[in-house]
């Protein structure tokens, strides 16, 4: 009988946790994930590529996992020099951030530290990144068209006048 009333209870207040879980998830509470957030982004998954004046860009996205999804790039330049590009998104401080940080050969790092992008849209398909003290980029656009087409549009400015760069990327593996 004790075991019974003992199995009762937890049944009661495993119910009682689920639905105050509900309640404050109806209600945009701590229950919510933040939106816009890591998870929201799980479309970028998968291995993209862009040709284009010579170079071949080639990006490849983790799905999302445990917060975060990790992301690398390769540039491939005109003359044989090639960029490396690591990222990272996850939540920080309450945002969602895109981390950057670029290589060149033998992984030599070519800032100290990482670049910093927040996410200050995140709607179906599309995701809007900024970091408005840098020069060039100072927003990161990616907007997938398709399951196989996603467009990258960089933002900013160059010798203190705006620029831009679209890279139309295809997907190559999911």
């Amino acid at each position: 009988m004790r075991r019974l009333a003992t199995i009762m209870s937890g049944v009661v207040v495993t119910s009682a946790a689920a639905v105050a879980l509900s309640q404050m998830k109806d209600a945009g509470g701590a229950g919510k994930s933040a939106e816009p957030g890591v998870e929201s982004l799980g479309w970028l998954a998968g291995a993209w590529v862009c040709d284009k004046a010579g170079e071949r860009i080639e990006e490849t996205w983790s799905p999302p996992s445990r917060g975060t999804i990790m992301g690398m790039c390769r540039i491939d330049q005109p003359g044989g020099r090639t960029l490396y590009e690591m990222m990272l998104i996850e939540a920080d401080a309450g945002d969602t951030v895109m981390w950057l940080m670029h290589y060149t050969a033998r992984l030599k790092p070519k800032h100290a530290e990482a670049m910093g992008f927040k996410l200050v849209k995140s709607a179906d398909r599309e995701a809007v990144f900024e970091h408005p003290t840098n020069d060039f980029p100072k927003r990161i656009v990616y907007q997938q068209q398709s399951p196989d087409a996603m467009t990258i549009r960089l933002e900013g400015e160059v010798r203190g006048k705006p620029a831009a760069e679209e890279l139309a990327m295809k997907r190559v593996r999911r």
